[in-house]
Parts: structure tokens; sequence; C-alpha cells
């Protein structure tokens, strides 16, 4: 996590686009600040005994400091995990935009497809709908 924590901004931004109620004023999906950043990266190496990353593609806008990047992860649960066995690879193709500042820090991601904050955000949309009267 080390090397990790060096290539992001201290304020890094973390958008994920997951399900969501229009109306919930504090929706799952945004989350600021390099240690909430690393603290996703840790629950996800504590729910996942391999969490492997493959990157399928990149492109660069280097005008703009961006890169947009397509993933194909592959994961297996420790546990039972949202009714998935423990011990069977479970495979999703996310995709991600990061902005960099000059120095190569990276000021933002936002993710797109990620199968555990969809989960996530399906969960905060049922909690909602759920607590509205």
């Amino acid at each position: 996590m080390d090397a990790l924590r060096d290539q992001l901004d201290e304020d890094v931004e973390y958008l994920i686009k997951t399900p969501a109620h229009p109306d919930d004023p504090t929706p799952h999906g945004h989350f600021a600040g390099s240690e909430t950043y690393i603290g996703m990266w840790e629950r996800l190496y504590a729910i996942f005994e391999t969490y492997e990353i493959e990157i399928d593609d990149i492109v660069l806008d280097t005008e703009r400091g961006q890169a947009f990047v397509r993933l194909q992860i592959t994961a297996v649960p420790v546990q039972e995990w949202n009714g998935l066995p423990a011990g069977e690879p479970i495979r999703w193709y996310p995709a991600a935009v990061c902005a960099f500042d000059d120095a190569g820090h990276m000021l933002s991601e936002t993710v797109y497809g990620s199968f555990p904050p969809i989960m996530d955000g399906y969960r905060r949309v049922q909690e909602f709908l759920s607590s509205r009267p």
C-alpha cells in the first residue's frame, strides 16, 4: 500500500458510479483523501483472498492530464459474499477515468462498473428506501 500511497495526491477524490436513489442526499460513492482511498483497497483485500487486476486498454489525454483505463478484475472471496461462495473466482470489467497533476500524482479517479461498489450502492438504495416514512 505504500507504493500506492506515494502515487496519490493527499486530497485525491474517488468517485464511484453506483446505483443511487435520485432523492438520496448521501448516496454511496464519493470519497476524498488518500487515507480513505487506501482504506477502500484494504477493505477489498480483506474481502477477497486474491484480487487480480489486468489492464485491457489505456487511452491517455496528456493535454488534460487524464487516462481512461479499461480493466478486467478477477477476485476470490475469502468467505461467502453477496450470495457468492468462498473460494470461487468472480470476474468483472470496470473502467476508470483518472486525473493526474504534472508530477504524476493521482488527483481523482472516477470508476464505472466495479462490482463491489455496485453492491454497496444497491444496499444504500435499499437502506434509503426503508428509512422513508
